[in-house]
């Protein structure tokens, strides 16, 4: 029985990060869906109005990543996909030409109908069906994901934001502790405690490694940021030389 231990392990290890990172997605999915009737709000980022990148950044947020603030900046970070392999909690940016200007959150890709969750500038945040819209089918840039392998078994931050529609960012009593993934896919998170289940906790240690990922990342993508003002800057310049 022990010698067939590791490989019972090793065949359930995919399923168990197939069933987590199922949960994460749908649980972006969802955040972004109660955010649906916020008003539009130029460089905004809160729940008293967003923008489109604003709505990306404080869903993703809430869900234990940090991402860039604008649109061009975030689609810098995401790994690009075909749109029809596009899942929901992945992401959809549009623009004219290779320049980037608005984002939004894929909520569901079936049956050649692909939805997404976006803050538009006429509509606010919104739930539509990206093809038949004339006017966002025209300016599909591509497609793109932050949510990696790795990151499935992530710990999470240790409170959600508080947002104006009573949802608190205070823990409930006996849950002073982030979030963590358990193997069933399930959670259990501040102010959001899974039905049937009990709480669980992370170590200190656990807590600390999130923090340095999490720093890696945001220096990671701004050292990607830095190098292209850099190459734009010389573009110029050497534009500039040869008028």
């Amino acid at each position: 029985m022990q010698r067939l231990l590791p490989g019972v392990l090793l065949f359930l290890l995919p399923i168990i990060c197939f069933a987590q990172g199922t949960y994460q997605r749908t649980q972006i999915v969802n955040d972004a869906k109660n955010e649906i009737g916020r008003p539009y709000v130029y460089g905004g980022e809160r729940p008293s109005g967003f923008d489109c990148s604003g709505l990306v950044q404080y869903v993703f947020g809430n869900n234990g990543y940090s991402l860039p603030r604008t649109s061009r900046d975030q689609s810098s970070i995401a790994s690009k996909r075909k749109l029809r392999r596009l899942q929901p909690g992945d992401l959809i940016f549009f623009g004219s030409g290779k320049k980037v200007n608005h984002v939004g959150i894929v909520s569901r890709n079936v049956n050649g109908q692909l939805y997404m969750v976006h803050s538009g500038s006429s509509t606010g945040v919104e739930e539509i069906e990206v093809y038949s819209n004339n006017y966002w089918s025209r300016r599909i840039s591509f497609g793109g994901s932050v949510l990696d392998d790795e990151d499935l078994l992530a710990v999470e931050p240790p409170e959600k934001i508080k947002t104006e529609r009573g949802r608190s960012s205070k823990p409930s009593s006996g849950a002073n502790q982030p979030r963590a993934r358990t193997r069933t896919g399930t959670s259990s998170s501040a102010g959001r405690p899974s039905s049937g289940s009990s709480r669980s906790t992370i170590s200190a240690e656990d807590l600390k490694r999130w923090r340095e990922k999490q720093k890696r990342k945001i220096e990671k993508a701004k050292a990607k940021l830095k190098k292209r003002k850099e190459r734009r800057k010389n573009r110029k310049m050497k534009r500039a030389k040869k008028r």
